[in-house]
């Protein structure tokens, strides 16, 4: 199977309010260590606003450390992709699933005709 490359933009599209987070602070400091320094946090705490299922929403302090560390709160909460982001992946998948029947398919017309070249090729040194 072939790997699927996505540019920047599709996978910024897809992304949640909790990895948007995480991008920032990792993109801008490097590290959770650091942008935990950076927002007053220990790793830990963050760590609660940044999972797939955050055990905690950030609060109005947070957003406003966020803010004045530089991050665009229209990118943050573009609730858009979030609100299609179900929608897509499942279409997606649908169409990755069809994709690899199609491969599948492929593949097995690809064998037959090396299996017919064969049989070709032996009755042409005959």
């Amino acid at each position: 199977m072939s790997n699927i490359m996505l540019t920047n933009w599709r996978l910024l599209a897809y992304m949640t309010f909790s990895e948007k987070i995480k991008l920032f602070g990792v993109d801008k400091f490097g590290s959770i260590r650091n942008f935990a320094d950076a927002v007053g946090k220990t790793p830990p705490d963050l760590s609660r606003y940044l999972g797939k299922e955050p055990s905690r929403i950030p609060g109005a302090g947070f957003i406003q450390k966020l803010y004045n560390l530089g991050c665009d709160l229209n990118w943050l909460f573009d609730e858009q992709n979030e609100k299609t982001n179900k929608s897509r992946t499942m279409r997606n998948n649908r169409e990755l699933e069809h994709l690899y029947l199609k491969i599948a398919e492929l593949e097995a017309e690809n064998e037959k005709l090396k299996k017919k070249l064969v049989t070709l090729a032996k009755t042409l040194k005959e």
